[in-house]
């Protein structure tokens, strides 16, 4: 009678021991494809809030910054699904909603001046990494393709423009302190960026009025040398009078 008990325990777990485990298994493999879901869409999300939060309004379209919320809102309420009494998620997407009605119906483009390159190279990085993420949803198919090559036309233009802004500020200042030699060097720069971008009427416009630019500079420079001589001139020519007058004093 024990060894028919025995056996039985035994059957029992032989059988029940490999379901458990698999059933374990496939908890674990469940959780850990919940937590790569929710890392995944957690770090889409936060890449889109970084671009939106951290571009100022002159260089985004009101289209693209709408298109760019809505798919925050997107990764968020898919996030809700796999993590619906998060309240860090909850109030995330009841900010990003009432700022998508915001950008809808008042969208401000409010000047904001990047003081520095260094500024100005984080707003670019920012703007081309949403051209990437536009470049992905095209190759995928979740953009129509003229759509997003006027999306990436756009984002390409403002990601040069952002520099240029701060070059072209610097040079007027130089301009007004009279540090034409600076002045030159930084339209000249200016001009490289501009070239960075595909041919179009917007940069070959901007390219030549900071050609026009270099020139006035360059007249500018010459007058200065100019004036130096003449200066320079009449300085030797009084220096010799006072020279001959006091060897025949």
């Amino acid at each position: 009678m024990i060894t028919k008990v025995i056996f039985g325990i035994l059957a029992f777990l032989i059988a029940f021991v490999p379901l458990v485990t698999y059933v374990l298994h496939l908890y674990q493999k469940a959780q850990l494809q919940r937590a790569r879901k929710i890392s995944d869409l957690t770090q889409r999300y936060q890449a889109l809030n970084k671009i939106i939060s951290g571009t100022p309004a002159q260089y985004l379209s009101q289209e693209l910054a709408i298109s760019t919320i809505r798919d925050s809102i997107q990764f968020l309420e898919a996030l809700l699904k796999v993590v619906p009494k998060d309240q860090r998620v909850i109030n995330s997407l009841a900010l990003k909603r009432d700022l998508l009605g915001q950008t809808e119906h008042d969208y401000a483009h409010e000047q904001i001046t990047l003081g520095s390159i260094n500024a100005a190279r984080a707003v670019q990085a920012r703007l081309l990494a949403l051209r990437n993420i536009i470049s992905v949803k095209r190759n995928r198919g979740q953009l129509d393709k003229e759509k997003a090559r006027e999306y990436i036309e756009f984002l390409s233009w403002q990601a040069i423009r952002c520099i240029t802004d701060v070059l072209i500020a610097r040079a007027e200042k130089l301009m007004e302190d009279k540090n034409l030699r600076l002045a030159l060097f930084t339209y000249q720069s200016i001009v490289t960026e501009f070239q960075k971008m595909p041919e179009n009427d917007q940069a070959k416009r901007a390219i030549e009025r900071s050609q026009e630019r270099i020139q006035t500079i360059r007249k500018e420079m010459e007058k200065v040398v100019e004036e130096q001589l003449k200066k320079q001139k009449d300085k030797t020519k009084s220096d010799m009078r006072e020279a001959w007058e006091q060897t025949f004093a």
